[in-house]
């Protein structure tokens, strides 16, 4: 959260230790985030660990290749920094207010509800105003207890060129 306080248009986040939030994070600007093998750990209380109304792309500089699902869909071998959050009420990255999200690699994951949440206009009385909030997910691991993804509203938009996307309740990831 420090880093996010401090951090101009275009800057790049690289993690060094893995990190605890009291509550989301929100990137309001063009970021680069490089999990670079590290935990993000989102406060249970949050509607999300980070909320993207910004420009925002995730990656992970120590993921050795991209996440591989056993035959039997019981098991995904991947090593990663991930972002995480064991909340019922949000999502482990939520992207709102027109915000753009690109997921280049490393993991999200929500054991409470959703992984990863894209939200356009949900207001009835606005409804034909569209809030055109954009994910595009090109690598990586999308994990969640209840489901994967949720897109709402007019104007959330979901592109999926690659990666990996689980809902699980038997899921075994290494350790």
């Amino acid at each position: 959260a420090a880093a996010v306080d401090v951090a101009d248009d275009g800057d790049t986040i690289t993690m060094v230790n893995d990190t605890q939030l009291n509550s989301a994070v929100e990137i309001n600007i063009e970021l680069t985030l490089d999990l670079a093998g590290h935990t993000i750990t989102g406060s249970a209380s949050a509607l999300s660990a980070i909320a993207v109304t910004g420009n925002l792309t995730i990656t992970d500089s120590t993921a050795k290749e991209e996440p591989v699902v056993s035959p039997d869909y019981q098991t995904v071998d991947y090593e990663a920094g991930k972002i995480e959050i064991a909340s019922s009420k949000g999502a482990a990255v939520s992207v709102q207010e027109g915000g753009q999200l690109t997921v280049e690699g490393g993991i999200l994951e929500n054991t409470g509800n959703i992984g990863l949440g894209v939200h356009g206009n949900s207001d009835p009385e606005t409804w034909s105003n569209p809030i055109d909030s954009t994910a595009t997910i090109n690598g990586g691991l999308v994990l969640a207890q209840e489901y994967g993804i949720g897109v709402y509203g007019n104007g959330a938009v979901l592109n999926v060129n690659d990666g990996v996307t689980v809902s699980y309740t038997h899921l075994t990831l290494p350790t």
